[in-house]
């Protein structure tokens, strides 16, 4: 996948872009890698920063 610089820059897109980096079928728990896991409060200014959690941990 090619970066671009530019989805790096701005907070909320460099988040997405990590995730799709990470993630490129989805969110899936770190853990059991279940793919139900659930928004958590924000750990940031915005909702892009939101943790996510399963049941799991």
């Amino acid at each position: 996948m090619m970066l671009n610089i530019q989805n790096l820059i701005d907070d909320a897109k460099c988040y997405d872009t990590i995730r799709e980096l990470r993630w490129p079928e989805g969110v899936r728990c770190v853990h059991c890698h279940a793919a139900a896991v659930t928004k958590r409060r924000c750990c940031g200014p915005t909702a892009a920063f939101r943790r996510r959690a399963c049941r799991c941990t």
